[in-house]
């Protein structure tokens, strides 16, 4: 199941972003398209690793990797390919829009572009940022939604109760219309359990592992009762803040969806301050409402439609850049058949 949903969001990335009718093709045509997928894998934990270095010394640990692991010297090689990809991708939509060829008007390049070439605008961005950003959208933007979507699922299966009330308001949605498909976001957004099942998954097992730095302002500041001079850079990890007892009850070690809930919406929007799922400030991933948009309307249809039963007991994750998941095997069937796949 963790494969085919980062296929998915894979696919979303060149369907949005790049304009290409069924993505890149990791469902369609059962691949790994160039090999992204393994570059995200094999260079996630060097480049972790890589970012808590000092500067200094950022490109001799990067060399020591290379030499050393023939996965990530794979990975490092294979890298130049992306960015050129993005270069390629920049350039057709540049000759077809010259040629009065007819092109996806809504995808996110066309945006980009639109922006770039403004005679209005008063940024410095230009085309070579168009490419920056497509090339950084392949790995900010799919492997984070992948992993907590993933994450969604197996809690879910883990805790039969949670699942079961979760699809007794998705049946209902359907049977009284207030659902159809393909699912809109707006309306599955209006789902009160979903909500609360897509916010304590993320809550649970964050996408983000690594802590997300930060530059105290000139004046210091006062952290957990201690005063930190300015311009020392201190940072926060996901995972632990997400546990904290005080925020999030007594309870914060368990996938208890309903505290999203219980306490009223005053409760729920002063959990959701302490969520860094997606960072936190100006720097909040700017990707947050796609990544939204892509699970609210795959879940209700998908669980709608399928039943899925896990056929392992734990799954296998990393302590990385990202929170991968591994092993989450699961038996699908249709909903109301006996045949499984």
């Amino acid at each position: 199941m963790a494969l085919w949903l980062r296929r998915y969001t894979f696919d979303v990335v060149g369907e949005i972003f790049y304009g290409r009718e069924g993505g890149f093709g990791f469902i369609r045509d059962n691949i790994d398209y160039n090999n992204w997928m393994f570059l995200l894998e094999v260079l996630m934990k060097p480049i972790a690793a890589n970012s808590h270095v000092p500067f200094g010394l950022k490109s001799v640990a990067m060399a020591g990797q290379f030499i050393f692991s023939s996965k990530v010297r794979a990975g490092m090689l294979g890298f130049p390919l992306v960015i050129k990809q993005s270069h390629e991708a920049l350039k057709q939509r540049m000759d077809a829009l010259a040629a009065n060829e007819p092109v996806n008007k809504n995808d996110v390049l066309s945006k980009l572009i639109d922006v770039a070439n403004s005679k209005t605008k008063k940024s410095v961005f230009d085309n070579r940022d168009v490419t920056a950003e497509i090339f950084a959208i392949v790995f900010a933007g799919a492997d984070t939604t992948g992993t907590s979507l993933i994450s969604i699922f197996y809690l879910l299966h883990q805790h039969p109760p949670v699942l079961d009330k979760l699809l007794t308001e998705i049946d209902a949605a359907f049977s009284e219309n207030r659902l159809t498909h393909p699912v809109r976001f707006s309306d599955a957004f209006k789902l009160p359990y979903l909500r609360a099942v897509v916010n304590e998954a993320m809550r649970v097992h964050p996408a983000m592992g690594l802590s997300l730095p930060r530059v105290v302002p000139p004046g210091g500041t006062h952290v957990c009762g201690k005063y930190v001079p300015g311009g020392t850079e201190i940072a926060m990890n996901p995972p632990v803040v997400h546990f904290d007892r005080k925020v999030f009850g007594d309870d914060a070690d368990q996938f208890i969806p309903e505290r999203w809930i219980r306490d009223g919406d005053r409760a729920a929007a002063y959990m959701e301050r302490h969520i860094l799922q997606f960072g936190y400030g100006k720097r909040i991933c700017i990707g947050k409402h796609i990544a939204h948009t892509e699970m609210y309307k795959l879940l209700p249809w998908i669980l709608y439609k399928y039943s899925f039963e896990l056929k392992v007991e734990e799954w296998e994750t990393t302590r990385e850049f990202f929170q991968q998941q591994k092993n989450v095997l699961v038996k699908v069937k249709e909903r109301g058949t006996q045949s499984a796949y």
